[in-house]
């Protein structure tokens, strides 16, 4: 499972990026913390491109996309009709799913 900060993402400003949930590393939970971004979680800060920070907000977005992708549109079979593993996929597909996996490995 991913450990990437939950919760929607938002724009504090132009460099720096909130969520709505609750942050993994609990010293970032602490009220005192949270008071400073309007009582989000900080996920990044000091980003030098306000583009960048646009499409930071959307990567959450972006990921669960992906997943679906991959389960509306990846080849299936077998008993269970779960999807294929990526070496018998599309490339689109094996792309999307190695972009999920990288995203979400263990740290």
């Amino acid at each position: 499972m991913s450990k990437h900060t939950p919760g929607k993402w938002l724009r504090f400003n132009d460099s720096t990026i909130i969520s709505d949930g609750e942050h993994p590393d609990p010293k970032i939970n602490g009220d005192e913390h949270r008071s400073l971004y309007g009582g989000g979680a900080l996920v990044a800060e000091s980003i030098f491109n306000p583009g960048d920070v646009r499409l930071f907000v959307a990567a959450p977005l972006m990921l669960a996309c992906l997943k679906r992708f991959v389960e509306w549109y990846g080849k299936r079979g077998g008993p269970s009709d779960a999807v294929f593993p990526q070496e018998e996929q599309d490339s689109e597909i094996r792309e999307a799913m190695i972009i999920i996996a990288e995203v979400e490995v263990e740290s």
